[in-house]
């Protein structure tokens, strides 16, 4: 069996403030292609008929929200 070794905090930051702008840079050029807004507006479909609100659990760099943000104002679907 073998065991997991917990991630010191200090080394977990360190590692992602030095590839977080990488990524969102990445992100910026990435979230054009047509892969992402398809998804997001099949999961519109699914959930448009959900009561409630919808969280984002922040996680990456925002991207994903801010497109879906944008079709949605577009599809007029609040």
């Amino acid at each position: 069996m073998t065991s997991s070794k917990i991630s010191d905090s200090a080394a977990v930051r360190d590692m992602y403030d030095a590839e977080a702008e990488a990524y969102s840079t990445m992100m910026g050029s990435e979230i054009k292609h047509p892969l992402y807004s398809d998804t997001l507006e099949r999961l519109q479909t699914r959930i448009a008929n959900l009561p409630g609100m919808i969280i984002d659990a922040p996680c990456g760099s925002g991207h994903m929200l801010a497109m879906y943000h944008e079709i949605c104002d577009q599809a007029r679907c609040w």
